[in-house]
């Protein structure tokens, strides 16, 4: 609509005023009251002067090139009136810092003055501490009291060479005990070998912890072969293979001996590492 304000995007390339222009605004304002009223908010918002006083008849013509150079000149006025402010603004810096030179001044010290005078301070405070240290009587000593004499005896703490040693000197599950735990449930020997399987392992067990438990059955450790499974499904579990030249007879008295062997209270379930197959 005609009565509402253009849209903020747009932009105007207007020309520059001259008589012809200012004669044709003079036009309107006389024939359109509403462009009148509204010439007149804008310049009291703008604070002009209001154009009610009298004037004379050549307006038009005597009071354009005034203004123009009004204009033209407004930028010198503001920029006098800043240097007025600067130079006021200077002044009252320089009377602050002939205040401040006004002001006696304690006399700087160089570094090894300041230094000296430091090293000064700390032997006057050591001579003061023993002094001090001097003439303070010791308590103990000015009652006569022995000052006691303490010696401790030396502690020698032997820990067990492996988990091993400890482990053999537990004791074994019967069979009876053995049978009425679930793991031990449908245990079967196997088919005699130099071939061991251990299961119900406690976690932590290695390979080495099962070299010297089954190292006392062979004259070295060359004639075993251990595999412990520590992950997986198989974990827990071992293989322990003894060489050819041990006698089979051995071999069942290390599975004799250790089967239900309680270690980290879980018993080991040893067996043959070959097991008999069921028959239909």
């Amino acid at each position: 609509k005609a009565s509402q304000p253009p849209p903020p995007y747009l932009r105007y390339n207007y020309p520059s005023i001259n008589n012809d222009i200012l004669a044709a605004i003079s036009k309107s304002l006389v024939n359109n009251t509403k462009f009148y009223y509204q010439v007149l908010h804008l310049m009291n918002r703008m604070n002009l002067e209001p154009p009610f006083k009298r004037r004379q008849k050549s307006l038009l013509q005597t009071q354009y090139r005034p203004s123009v150079g009004t204009q033209t000149e407004a930028i010198p006025e503001e920029e006098t009136a800043q240097k007025t402010l600067l130079s006021a603004s200077e002044s009252e810096l320089e009377s602050d810092t002939e205040a401040q030179q006004s002001k006696p001044k304690r006399p700087c010290l160089d570094k090894e003055q300041e230094e000296q005078r430091r090293q000064l301070r700390l032997k006057k405070t050591r001579q003061m501490l023993h002094q001090l240290a001097k003439t303070t009587p010791n308590p103990s000593a000015a009652q006569g009291i022995p000052q006691p004499s303490i010696s401790l005896p030396k502690i020698e703490l032997k820990l067990p060479q492996s988990l091993t040693s400890s482990l053999i000197s537990m004791e074994r599950l019967s069979l009876s005990e053995l049978e009425a735990l679930p793991i031990y449930r449908n245990y079967q020997e196997g088919i005699p070998s130099h071939k061991l399987y251990i299961k119900n392992l406690f976690k932590n067990v290695n390979e080495q912890q099962l070299l010297e438990l089954y190292g006392k059955y062979v004259t070295t450790v060359d004639h075993l072969e251990i595999k412990v499974m520590q992950q997986g499904r198989m974990k827990g579990q071992a293989f322990v293979t003894f060489n050819e030249e041990v006698n089979q007879s051995i071999v069942a008295q290390a599975l004799s001996e250790t089967n239900g062997l309680v270690w980290q209270q879980k018993p080991m379930i040893v067996c043959y590492g070959k097991q008999q197959t069921k028959k239909d």
